[in-house]
């Protein structure tokens, strides 16, 4: 008896330490923390929702009308023991078929995504280690350097995105940059990113454009263009812009260059990869953003050095510190260490 009851201690404890564990943690109630993260995100299509909620009531009516024609129904003195149709029989034949219906896309979903795990060339996983235990803050440290080189070079910094007269577009800053974060290629800068000629380099992962703390996975876009998980600036790194350190007469050292993003990802070789800092940060998915649970963002400054700005910092000191030239004051307490 007391064996048994040793084991059974033992079984409990196993099953507490088990439930404790982050992988037990993730895969019971990790849906939580991600409905917490991806609602606020959600806009509804209330067109779509008055269509399908008119269809829902269309079909339970019919489901209800067919059920008194051809259900169970009294047939005098004999049949006076037979219920009418009723309409809660109708409403569970429509729960049943709406269940049937989201299991069937479910068994599709996991079919499909089983199926292309199976057959995809690219890793299950993608492991942080994979880029030598490098973090956020040195991939913008590495970026600023770069930066910092390529407007010794080239006497200004690298327009966020160029195009033709016709307005073509043709490359991104991130593009510019790859001589001086160490990555060489033979692309042709007079042709467009996409050009066939182009295409087959920028369909490469580059490591100091990938935040390792994301943990997304998403590191190709659908056409497997390799994407980037920060963005410029736009009020500094526009369209074919030649912006210098001697023109941000704010300083350098309060002028925000580039930023993590954590949604709505484009490839590092696109033109427009660029983002305007007073829409916030983590308040939209077009806007900054850093990874889940971070509650702000890492920023480069112009001079280098990397910043953590916490999501509360209102709009207009973003715009502020985004704003290379002018005359508001802008209080540098809101630039935290990096993280």
């Amino acid at each position: 008896m007391n064996r048994r009851r040793y084991l059974l201690a033992v079984g409990v404890g196993a099953l507490v330490v088990s439930a404790c564990s982050e992988v037990a943690r993730a895969l019971c109630f990790g849906w939580v923390s991600f409905l917490i993260y991806v609602l606020p995100r959600v806009t509804v299509d209330w067109l779509g929702v008055a269509v399908g909620c008119t269809a829902l009531l269309l079909f339970a009516a019919g489901v209800h009308a067919i059920g008194r024609r051809w259900g169970p129904r009294p047939t005098g003195e004999s049949g006076s023991d037979v219920r009418r149709w009723r309409f809660r029989w109708s409403l569970a034949i429509v729960a049943v078929v709406f269940l049937l219906f989201a299991t069937g896309i479910a068994v599709v979903a996991v079919t499909h995504q089983v199926a292309w795990l199976l057959t995809s060339r690219e890793p299950l996983m993608v492991s942080t280690l994979k880029y030598s235990g490098r973090s956020s803050r040195t991939n913008l440290q590495l970026i600023g350097m770069a930066m910092r080189d390529y407007h010794d070079y080239k006497g200004r910094l690298p327009a966020g995105g160029t195009f033709m007269p016709d307005g073509s577009m043709l490359h991104s800053w991130e593009t510019y940059l790859l001589p001086f974060v160490g990555y060489y290629g033979d692309i042709d800068l007079t042709r467009p990113w996409k050009d066939p000629r182009n295409a087959p380099r920028f369909k490469s992962i580059v490591p100091p454009f990938i935040n390792p703390n994301l943990r997304t996975g998403e590191l190709t876009d659908p056409d497997g263009y390799g994407l980037s998980h920060y963005a410029a600036n736009e009020r500094v790194l526009g369209g074919n812009s030649r912006m210098t350190f001697e023109g941000m007469t704010k300083g350098t050292a309060t002028t925000l260059l580039v930023g993590e993003v954590n949604a709505r990802f484009k490839p590092w070789g696109h033109p427009v990869n660029w983002r305007d800092p007073a829409k916030g940060i983590n308040r939209s998915a077009g806007g900054f953003g850093g990874p889940r649970y971070s509650d702000g963002a890492q920023f480069l400054m112009a001079d280098g050095s990397v910043h953590f700005i916490s999501e509360r910092v209102s709009p207009e000191v973003l715009r502020a510190l985004a704003t290379p030239t002018g005359t508001e004051e802008i209080d540098d307490s809101v630039l935290e260490p990096a993280r």
